[in-house]
């Protein structure tokens, strides 16, 4: 069995020793570094176009937390050797 640990900075897990998990780990945080960088540049310049895209994001956070729940997905028989089954997973 293959020996998965989590990134430190999520609860991201990936398989031990495996590059591309770990890259594909960084890339879920995307939205994370998406918003922090959109907040600089707004500190930065103060232009609108930045608040824009920081609230598409959590509104987009928002339609995936309730289209998920209403939903209600199982997740798929891996998540025993994840440890995330308390919670549904996505169409």
């Amino acid at each position: 069995m293959v020996n998965h640990v989590a990134f430190s900075l999520t609860h991201v897990r990936y398989a031990e020793g495996d590059t591309v998990g770990k890259l594909l780990a960084l890339v879920t945080l995307a939205p994370i570094f998406m918003f922090v960088g959109l907040f600089g540049a707004f500190l930065a310049r103060r232009e609108l176009q930045y608040v824009t895209l920081m609230i598409g994001i959590v509104i987009d956070e928002v339609v995936n937390v309730v289209i998920k729940k209403v939903i209600k997905a199982p997740r798929p028989s891996t998540c025993v050797a994840l440890e995330m089954c308390d919670s549904y997973g996505m169409p």
